[in-house]
């Protein structure tokens, strides 16, 4: 479809498309295309041909599909300047005369509907298609006289529309071998017949039976115009920021050294440089000929060479001549063509999957609705009720559903409490830098179509210019106006019946990227402030660092266990607000951020932000006019967004947690409830939190939407539950049995069933994907299986993995066997466990176990400001909790673990970096020319202890090396290498005396981990001793120089002495001098350690494999799959289960007659194949070659542990690989059905070519 030839066509109309149904959805091939609108039938039908016709319309062509009752008729209604024209693909079943007026009488309809829809200009038919009818109308004289009259009711039909065939009257459309017929047709109206340049058969051949008609009209048809796309992986960035240097920009600064030029001025000056270098110096992409990738120059050679023999064999048999040699070559070309086609496919994905940059666009495939035409976006209909026309209108009506405007009327807020503001120091390079640099380098770009990557690349020549304009943007309270523009995506939203209704469809929002720097740095600084001030609810888990939605739900469940064990019923109502983002009044939010203490001249930065805001939509691939947003609230798609939004609906989650109730909020779900002795007696108290509500949006010129506002009370007594509603303004909410909090279904009896069998049901559908996808390597596959259908499945599994036993569990673990099968390639009546094992995939036990550690570790490490730190979590008999249970499971030292706050350091303070050399030799060169005070340190484990070190040495006054930290930190339980060597290096600078002046000290760690920490502060382990070192460096930084680096300790002498106080502070005995809280990371990863361990053996199934491999399960099956492509795992799988194309088992299975090898001497078992059948003794010689000892010894070619090995037995990989070789060079495990040989004379021969 990319072919030059077709560029200039408006539509290409189908018969019988290539298409098949996955997940409920129609795909076809391909699934779409940028430059064309894909438009197919409304309905489908069983069987193989799923949709009998298609249309793809040029981009630039206004058009709206017709909906038609039938999979064999696509039409749509173009919009010309001058008229509309009524198109139609069809296709009717043959000798079938009833589906041939079902057809007409479609087509009928279709027409007079879209004649009463068209109300300006005129409207023509056209109909193209495969009509499969005969008649001497459009067949010529050749038509048998039996046959006239079969297609009276279409003739019946041209007459009452005056439509006309517009291929020359006897024109051939269908050949196949010596027979051919016109049966298919180009109908058209008068007025568009009168506009014909032609109608002839297209010059290229397809490699169908029926030929491709041309039909070429003279009217206008607007053009399209495709933007060029830039290559920036091509780019020639050092070229580029030259010629960004070489630009003269002049920025006048005044006397306080602010730069007098404005805002919007410096904006443009920059974008202007940038993309004139960008557009001059990046190369554009050429737009390949093909629309299928796979395909290549000589496909086109072939298929040119079988449209040359086809066309001369049908002359020779127009002229009334039959030639055997043309027909024949005509046969061979053909059949030369359709198998290069399918070599090149197959050929083509496996090169695509070997490269390991497409596993994630492979990922991609394993998603139904991928096709580019998805989201085509049909007429909508108004609230009156009227449709729209036109691309304009889809516009308009969408922009006003996703902006609505605010109620009339927002009462006021009166005076409120105002605290004092926080301080924030200037903007740093340091903190702007970040943000550039954390930005995902190809994600969508915005109007300007640079993304992140282009900022990163020319940093070096753009970062001054950048930094003095985000400095003077936030100083004078002003954006450029390029920033506040939005290109809007519009994308359905799932599982919606209606799409012809704008609120169907939700808005994806492309900021400029640059922009969107700033923005997150403003954002990271509120966030800072929220945390470190305290100027949100503990109760918001939203957006913000060190909470999730987990933690929320995990609350929520306790209080609701708690409420059962007082006999008590707790009643809970969640509330949705409509629009969310796009709904929020900007004068409120501009009070309320200023009420919680954000500095009045980000307030008006952020006034500036929410103000005057613009957007363009993209509708059917053309975008809109810029529109100015009458409402923009808060933008879509901006890091900014969701920490602005807390402020927002503060007043609203506000609210104590206590044993009588309380809430929890995530960004704009926000949920409360109340625990009391009935249901009956708690509807009040939820009554009066649903007028607080309704107060608050009030106030806030939000909107509560009443259909979506859920109410239930949790209980397992009938008796104490309820079926009285609460009121919603105005509107009756009765309490459900289960509602949706977060993502996670929740029963009123907190059984989970439902939640269960979705997440079964999600899973197995992302299984089924990545099944699909053939050619996947083993070790590929897995890391798709983990990445993309484990997570569907375990999402918030803390919650609910209590009750995942017996019949729900099965459900998922149906997930696990088809995961397992999509891996290796074995076959499905394969024990799930047994593929577990082989495919190395941890049980969904395991994984939901590890999960639990993890997020018990977690919550134990929260800082206090996190509510869930301060539930006094006590074991209990009686409605035991989740996190009762992994109280009980994971046991933690007396001694506490580590808190771990969401800021280590302020977001506007200096990162230290540190000088990290790739090699050993570097880091010792480096080492010899430090001249000053080098301190080195070092950590060790050994003897269950972990211990520090560190010495110190004044290299310029030729001081001797001297030993000052030799620190026993605590048992190896608790603490790790890792956290050891950030205790060594607070503990060497805290040596170096704060009277040290001018100075150069450089620090000396052998662990890179540790340094790469100090240098990138977050929420990890050491976070307290992190602190430690960036206060001792801040106090030395003031008159010295401080530099990191790494070196490896052995590698010189102060290393090798720090290296000796380390292990000194492991020697057995030893003891810490303090108390440590144990390290998070080294908690966790002893937990996720024993649940690896806890893994049961395979027990009841298996028979052939435990017999081969006593160390299933194991980790040595990952070293053998992940050596194999997919095809070498398919038959290693087969051999290892014994469960395989052997006649053994087919016997066994009923698909084949007998047990009985073709060498007729025993049953085919995979010893007898592997070892004894005579028929492969020529191929067998190699695999043979890998032992002396072990031949017959079925454990040790297939990499299994036999009973006999001892423990630090390992799988002979090299004969592993040689086994699978012999077994595909066989043949016996090829697809397709096995013909035995007939004499070892044969097999001889054949096992030569091989």
């Amino acid at each position: 479809m990319n072919d030059t030839d077709l560029q200039d066509f408006g539509v290409i109309a189908l018969s019988e498309p290539c298409a098949f149904v996955r997940e409920g959805k129609v795909l076809t091939v391909p699934l779409g295309h940028p430059h064309w609108t894909k438009i197919i039938p409304t309905e489908t039908r069983e069987g193989r041909r799923i949709i009998g016709s298609m249309l793809w319309i040029q981009k630039g062509i206004e058009s709206e599909p017709v909906l038609v009752p039938s999979p064999d008729i696509t039409a749509a209604l173009l919009h010309l300047s001058d008229r509309s024209v009524f198109i139609a693909s069809v296709y009717v079943v043959p000798a079938n005369p009833q589906a041939l007026a079902e057809t007409i009488q479609l087509l009928r309809r279709s027409i007079d509907t879209a004649m009463r829809r068209v109300t300006r200009g005129r409207m023509d038919v056209l109909l193209t298609g495969d009509f499969n009818q005969h008649d001497q109308l459009w067949g010529g004289d050749d038509i048998s006289p039996a046959r006239q009259g079969e297609a009276d009711g279409l003739v019946d039909f041209m007459n009452d529309y005056t439509l006309r065939s517009l291929l020359p009257r006897g024109t051939k459309t269908w050949q196949n071998g010596r027979y051919e017929s016109t049966i298919d047709l180009v109908l058209a109206s008068e007025e568009l017949a009168a506009a014909l340049i032609r109608c002839r058969i297209y010059g290229t051949e397809h490699g169908s039976d029926h030929h491709a008609i041309e039909t070429t009209l003279d009217i206008d048809t607007p053009e399209h115009t495709v933007q060029p796309r830039l290559l920036f992986k091509n780019a020639p960035w050092k070229e580029i920021c030259a010629r960004i240097t070489s630009t003269p920009q002049p920025l006048a600064v005044n006397v306080y050294g602010h730069v007098q030029v404005d805002v919007q001025t410096q904006a443009d000056q920059l974008m202007n440089v940038v993309l004139a270098a960008i557009h001059a110096l990046t190369p554009v992409a050429k737009p390949s000929p093909y629309a299928k990738r796979w395909w290549t120059h000589d496909l086109t050679e072939l298929r040119q060479i079988y449209t040359h023999w086809r066309n001369r064999a049908r002359s020779y048999r127009r002229a009334g001549t039959y030639s055997e040699q043309l027909e024949n070559q005509t046969r061979i070309a053909s059949k030369e063509y359709h198998d290069a086609v399918r070599q090149q496919q197959r050929r083509h994905w496996e090169e695509f999957l070997d490269n390991s940059n497409n596993i994630w666009q492979a990922a991609k495939y394993m998603q139904a609705d991928t096709s580019l035409g998805s989201s085509r976006i049909p007429p909508l209909t108004r609230r009156d009720g009227s449709i729209t026309s036109g691309k304009g209108e889809q516009a308009t009506e969408l922009l006003s559903t996703f902006f609505p405007p605010l109620s009339p009327v927002i009462e006021d807020e009166g005076q409120r409490k105002q605290r004092r503001p926080v301080h924030m120091p200037p903007l740093t390079m340091d903190e702007v830098e970040r943000s550039v640099f954390a930005a995902q380098s190809w994600k969508a770009a915005g109007e300007d179509g640079l993304p992140a990557v282009v900022w990163k690349r020319v940093w070096p020549a753009v970062k001054e210019r950048v930094l003095i304009l985000f400095r003077t943007s936030l100083r004078e309270g002003i954006l450029p106006a390029q920033w506040k523009t939005t290109k809007i995506i519009p994308l359905k939203k799932p599982n919606k019946g209606d799409y012809t209704a704008a609120k169907a469809w939700r808005p994806i929002s492309l900021l400029p990227t640059l922009g969107k720097a700033l923005e997150a740095v403003v954002a990271e600084r509120i966030s800072h402030a929220v945390e470190t001030a305290g100027l949100l609810p503990a109760n918001h888990f939203g957006a913000r660092k060190r909470r999730s939605a987990v933690q929320a739900l995990l609350l929520l469940q306790e209080h609701i266990h708690k409420a059962w064990r007082n006999r008590k019923v707790l009643s809970l109502i969640s509330f949705d607000l409509k629009g969310a983002y796009n709904g929020v009044c900007k004068e409120r939010l501009l009070q309320r951020l200023q009420a919680r203490g954000i500095p009045v001249m980000l307030v008006k930065w952020i006034d500036a932000f929410c103000s005057d805001r613009s957007a363009t939509i993209v509708v059917n691939g053309q975008a809109s006019e810029r529109q100015a947003l009458q409402q923009a609230g808060l933008p879509q798609g901006s890091p900014l967004s969701p920490v602005l939004f807390l402020f927002f609906n503060a007043d609203l989650v506000q609210r104590k947690i206590d044993g009588n109730g309380g809430a929890i909020a995530f960004v704009d779900d926000y949920t409360a409830w109340v625990t009391g002795p009935s249901a009956e007696a708690n509807r009040g108290r939820i009554q009066a939190i649903v007028d607080q509500a309704i107060e608050w949006e009030g106030r806030s010129g939000a909107t509560f939407e009443g259909d979506k506002t859920a109410f239930i009370h949790f209980t397992r007594a009938p008796c104490r539950s309820s079926a009285q509603p609460v009121m919603v303004k105005g509107q009756e909410v009765e309490p459900v049995t289960s509602t949706k909090i977060l993502g996670v279904f929740m029963d009123a009896g907190l059984r989970f069933q439902q939640h269960i069998a979705r997440a079964a049901t999600k899973g197995l559908i992302a299984a089924m994907a990545l099944k699909r996808l053939r050619g996947l390597s083993p070790s590929t596959a897995r890391r798709l299986f983990e990445t993309t259908v484990a997570p569907v499945v375990d999402y918030a599994s803390p919650v609910w993995m209590h009750k995942c036993k017996g019949q729900l569990a099965s459900a998922i673990n149906r997930v696990q066997r088809i995961g397992a099968q999509a891996i290796t390639g074995c076959f499905r009546t394969v024990a799930r466990e047994v593929a577990e094992a082989e495919a190395n995939i941890r049980t969904v036990q395991q994984r939901h176990a590890a999960k639990a550690a993890s997020t018990w570790v977690d919550i134990l490490s929260l800082p206090t400001t996190n509510p869930l730190s301060k539930l006094r979590v006590v074991p209990t008999r009686r409605f035991r909790s989740p996190l009762q249970q992994m109280s009980t499971t994971y046991k933690v030292s007396t001694r506490g673990m580590e808190s771990i706050a969401p800021y280590t350091v302020a977001p506007w303070h200096r990162r230290l970096a540190a000088d990290a050399k790739e090699t050993t030799e570097e880091a010792v060169n480096a080492v010899k020319q430090s001249a000053g005070i080098c301190v080195a340190t070092s950590s060790s484990a050994r003897n269950n202890i972990v211990g520090a070190g560190a010495a110190i040495q004044d290299t310029e006054r030729g001081e001797p090396p001297s030993t000052v930290v030799s620190t026993t930190v605590s048992a190896r339980t608790e603490h790790n290498p890792y956290t050891a060597a950030l205790i060594a290096l607070a503990e060497g600078l805290a040596q170096i005396p704060l009277s040290t002046v001018s100075r150069n000290i450089y620090l000396f760690s052998d662990n890179r981990a540790a340094l790469q920490a100090v240098c990138r502060p977050r929420q990890q382990s050491g976070q307290e001793t992190i602190q430690q070192i960036y206060k001792s460096v801040w106090a030395l930084q003031d008159r010295n120089t401080v530099r990191l680096a790494w070196c490896p300790t052995p590698e010189f002498e102060l290393g090798r002495k720090a290296k000796e106080a380390a292990k000194a502070a492991t020697e057995p005995g030893r003891t810490p001098r303090s108390i440590r809280p144990a390290a998070k990371s080294t908690v966790d990863s002893h937990y996720k350690a024993e649940t690896r361990k806890r893994r049961q053996p395979i027990e009841g199934v298996g028979k052939h494999i435990r017999r081969i491999d006593t160390a299933i399960p194991g980790p040595h099956t990952r070293m053998m799959y992940d050596r194999l492509g997919s095809k070498q795992a398919s038959v290693l799988a087969q051999l290892r289960t014994g469960m395989s194309r052997l006649n053994s088992y087919l016997h066994r299975i009923g698909a084949a007659e007998s047990d009985q090898c073709a060498c007729t001497q025993a049953s085919e078992t995979v010893e007898h194949f592997l070892f004894r059948c005579r028929l492969w003794d020529n191929l067998r010689l190699r695999m043979l070659q890998h032992t002396g000892t072990m031949r017959g010894n079925l454990s040790f070619f297939l990499g299994g542990k036999a009973a006999s090995d001892n423990e630090k037995w390992k799988p002979a990989i090299e004969a592993v690989l040689a086994t699978v070789q012999f077994a595909i060079a066989t043949g016996r495990f090829e697809s397709s059905p096995y013909q035995p040989y007939s004499s070892q004379e044969t097999v001889n021969q054949d096992t030569q070519n091989i």
